[in-house]
């Protein structure tokens, strides 16, 4: 039996909402009583390589371990849409792959990240910290695609990340159509976008948390079946400012990101259950995390919800930032996203 995978559609000119299969969307994964399942050897995989998030470790430990024959997603960024619809071209399922980190360290890196490329829009602040370009109104709408609430897990998973850009969908390309869709479902029914994130995440046959890093990569060798060693970071984020973010704009950032927020916390839930049903343990010299050791900038496991009745989501296509939208890039600044720094 195999899953059915929804999509969010917003009906005719009226703005109805209504939730339905997608035919487009055929389901990838088993249904299972089991939170964690075996990956077998011949069975296709695919990455969701979410930006800044350790994807280019993934995709380099993946590809030197199994090689790329059963490997789709390799060396690009896509959305789950994007992901579905290989698995429906292929004619068999796909087991997705993906990993996932903590959305304000994830949104600093990736504002810090863009500014290490030579990008007209941002040569005004190339030079800036965090905490300055935070506290400059102007520059921080600049770059509300790299950190603006979303962009840190939830349209990934969704299936409703921007087309037309560096990241791959379903229809891909630019598509006026389509592009309109997604915005009106992501500004327009933020909880229900959220909702289709959490079932999608269920449906991935793993997913690592990059706090977590250790463990992550013990369940995915046990699912898999093979301890394949040589898993190392790749591309560290070399702008100097990185080190120099402050809980303070940690903090700041969070407030601005509930959906990716409110996703992660689901996430390392869902992992703690995999990984009970896994029967693994770490080695006694390795820190429980589950008992609650923080991860990367003091993120405990289990930080505090927002509540969902007071979940907002902002626009995010970048359109009141300015008469001229940094966004989608041209085709030359496309290699520079995709081949970039992973940290």
């Amino acid at each position: 039996m195999w899953r059915t995978w929804l999509l969010l559609s917003v009906a005719g000119g009226s703005g109805e909402r209504v939730v339905e299969p997608n035919s487009l969307l055929q389901a990838t994964l088993r249904a299972s009583d089991s939170p964690v399942q075996r990956i077998g050897p011949k069975e296709t995989l695919g990455i969701v390589h979410i930006g800044k998030t350790g994807g280019s470790s993934l995709d380099s430990w993946l590809k030197g371990n199994i090689g790329r024959r059963h490997l789709l997603g390799h060396g690009i960024h896509c959305d789950m849409s994007y992901m579905d619809a290989q698995a429906k071209k292929q004619g068999h399922p796909v087991r997705v792959l993906s990993f996932l980190r903590e959305p304000g360290t994830r949104a600093a890196s990736q504002v810090l990240f863009w500014n290490t490329f030579k990008w007209p829009l941002f040569q005004k602040w190339k030079n800036w910290t965090l905490t300055e370009i935070m506290n400059e109104e102007k520059a921080f709408r600049r770059y509300h695609n790299a950190w603006g609430d979303g962009f840190g897990g939830v349209c990934w998973m969704a299936g409703t990340c921007v087309n037309g850009w560096y990241i791959h969908t379903e229809p891909n390309g630019k598509n006026d159509t389509e592009q309109l869709r997604r915005k009106e479902l992501n500004e327009k029914h933020p909880q229900e976008v959220l909702a289709m994130a959490k079932a999608n995440l269920e449906r991935t046959a793993w997913f690592g948390i990059l706090e977590d890093v250790e463990r992550s990569i013990m369940l995915l060798q046990w699912q898999l079946g093979n301890n394949y060693t040589g898993f190392t970071e790749h591309n560290v984020n070399r702008n100097p400012h990185a080190k120099e973010v402050t809980e303070e704009d940690l903090q700041r950032m969070r407030k601005l990101i509930p959906l990716d927020m409110e996703l992660y916390h689901y996430a390392q839930e869902l992992f703690e259950r995999r990984w009970a049903a896994s029967g693994l343990s770490m080695p006694t010299d390795t820190p429980d995390r589950s008992a609650g050791v923080t991860g990367g900038h003091g993120v405990p496991l289990f930080p505090q919800r927002v509540p969902a009745a007071e979940l907002q989501i902002e626009s995010w296509i970048d359109s009141a930032a300015s008469a001229e939208p940094p966004f989608p890039p041209g085709d030359d600044l496309l290699s520079d996203l995709v081949s970039g720094d992973d940290y």
